[in-house]
């Protein structure tokens, strides 16, 4: 259903060769304008054993806390990488430490991309009272177990995932709409839409997924009713 991510990270074996100026630990901030819409992204550096580590981030997908492989610092040439997805970044951190210039490869190409320093912003929803559908919901879908949360809130319905396989938790739909037992939810930053009809009962939701010109059967039960 939302298999097909574009990951980013990167190739940094970071040694931190250059002067205090060059400092790059911390949160670093990029955006990427993809067809199905900008995507976040998020390197955190920190230190360690007198060189450096990171993770990574795809705000969007909701994707947290990958392992970045390696990360290194030459001169004023910052580069990292990534595993799993296979992804590699290669950029030039200007004299004053506040942004990265370079470029992030994948399978699917490489990307210009800036970083600049920056924490991520958390939207937060003021609760309302709760659904009929509120509570936890899980589905699988080609060998992959999905877990859905749907939250009722001052701004309408609020649907979160969770992937455990592909670090995604939290990955709130961009659009959520819903007509008595018919809903739709859309994640843009995976091209996914699902449609279904809810259960009289409330306990099931069964419809379809579609994604990359593909449209998939797919049910999730009712495992935890809104505490």
């Amino acid at each position: 259903m939302f298999k097909h991510l574009f990951y980013f990270a990167a190739i940094v074996p970071m040694a931190l060769c250059f002067a205090e100026a060059q400092e790059v630990t911390g949160d670093w901030l990029a955006t990427l304008a993809m067809p199905n819409g900008d995507l976040r992204l998020a390197l955190h550096v920190t230190k360690s054993d007198g060189g450096l580590k990171a993770t990574f981030d795809s705000i969007d997908q909701g994707v947290r806390d990958l392992p970045v492989t390696s990360i290194k610092l030459t001169d004023s040439i910052l580069t990292f990488s990534l595993t799993a997805p296979s992804i590699s970044f290669e950029g030039k951190v200007d004299t004053g430490g506040t942004q990265i210039d370079g470029t992030i490869s994948g399978p699917a190409g490489s990307i210009p991309v800036t970083f600049r320093r920056g924490l991520i912003a958390t939207v937060k929803h003021k609760p309302a009272q709760p659904s009929d559908i509120d509570g936890e919901w899980t589905g699988a879908l080609e060998g992959q177990e999905y877990l859905f949360h749907i939250t009722n809130t001052e701004d309408g319905l609020i649907v979160t995932m969770d992937l455990a396989s592909q670090h995604i938790k939290g990955a709130e739909a961009s659009g959520v709409t819903r007509k008595d037992s018919s809903i739709a939810m859309e994640w843009k930053a995976f091209g996914s839409r699902f449609e279904g009809k809810i259960a009289d009962d409330r306990k099931s939701i069964d419809g379809n997924v579609t994604q990359a010109g593909n449209n998939l059967p797919f049910s999730f039960k009712r495992v935890q009713p809104a505490r």
